[in-house]
């Protein structure tokens, strides 16, 4: 098994403060995930976690704006300077020509594409609950040895 993995956003977003729902059991195992793999995120997860955060903010009054952005900035103070998640470069012209065959195979969202042909070009596993991504390598022969997993496939590789 690759033990280099790329968080899609949602694996982010509670570094960020921003809790997702489905990743209940999180903080049980994102210290023995940092500590198993050598875990990369792309840039563009961040500006979509951002916007995340954003909406979220018409929920809130000023004083919880202000919490939730300081756990924001916090979180991304720990991922760009703990040095547990390596950042990776935001395109590159070999990205750029799988994401336009994806698009060409009728595949819309260009961060998403982003994220999932950095990890093929890379050569990493990438870690995304995002259906229509996980399934590429079962619809496009080119990605059928790449690796994709879930958060559920991710926790029994280090139980």
């Amino acid at each position: 098994m690759n033990r280099k993995i790329l968080f899609d956003t949602t694996y982010l977003l509670p570094l960020l403060g921003i809790k997702v729902k489905r990743l209940g059991d999180y903080s049980k195992y994102i210290e023995s995930i940092l500590n198993t793999y050598k875990v990369y995120y792309h840039p563009v997860s961040l500006v979509e976690s951002k916007w995340e955060l954003i909406s979220l903010r018409r929920g809130m009054d000023s004083e919880e704006w202000i919490r939730a952005a300081h756990r924001y900035k916090a979180g991304l103070n720990y991922i760009l300077k703990s040095g547990k998640l390596t950042q990776l470069k935001f395109t590159t012209t070999e990205v750029e020509d799988e994401i336009d065959y994806l698009i060409m195979k009728g595949y819309r969202d260009y961060f998403d594409l982003l994220i999932f042909t950095t990890a093929y070009i890379e050569n990493i596993t990438l870690l995304t609950e995002d259906n229509e991504l996980r399934d590429i390598p079962n619809k496009f022969k080119k990605y059928e040895n790449m690796g994709v997993m879930d958060w559920n496939e991710l926790i029994k590789t280090i139980q």
